[in-house]
């Protein structure tokens, strides 16, 4: 794996980041999947989550899909992969020693294979992270994500949807 150096344009409580990973979900008529935060009504998002110590980058992709919207992989093909980790710091008040200053995260393009009936947003045996989800564009979906993750969806936007067409 390419080895990278992060810069952060601010200091920050908490010397580190968690490592993670992201998915970005499309079907058949290009639109990818857009998940409505649990916790705020306002908000909207890809899945992603943590990589655990000792998991693998993909395990940990297909773990957190299954765990946050129920999908199996045998329902998703990977597409491609952004070419480097992306980052984003948490507001100050959001920054705590578990979750760190931030995050770190690999991104990765998933065409859907299966049925969107597949997804189940009950938390799947874990915290439920989702109350809905629809079907949006990439530009649409970047700006209705949180601010402080905003730059790194624009970013993936516009590697990804080149594999799109």
């Amino acid at each position: 794996m390419k080895k990278t150096t992060l810069r952060v344009s601010e200091t920050v409580s908490f010397p580190h980041f968690r490592v993670g990973v992201g998915a970005v979900i499309f079907g058949a008529k290009g639109n990818i999947l857009s998940f409505q935060r649990a916790d705020t009504t306002d908000s909207w998002q890809s899945v992603q989550g943590g990589v655990d110590r000792g998991e693998g980058i993909l395990p940990a992709l297909f773990r957190e899909i299954h765990e946050e919207i129920g999908l199996p992989k045998k329902s998703l093909k990977l597409v491609a992969e952004y070419p480097d980790w992306l980052a984003y710091t948490f507001p100050t008040d959001r920054q705590n020693e578990k979750k760190g200053a931030g995050q770190v995260q690999r991104w990765f393009l998933l065409k859907l294979t299966g049925s969107e009936s597949e997804i189940k947003l009950s938390g799947n045996g874990h915290k439920t992270e989702f109350r809905a989800w629809k079907w949006t564009t990439l530009e649409r979906h970047a700006r209705e994500v949180v601010g402080f993750k905003r730059g790194v969806y624009k970013t993936f936007a516009e590697y990804f949807r080149k594999y799109m067409r």
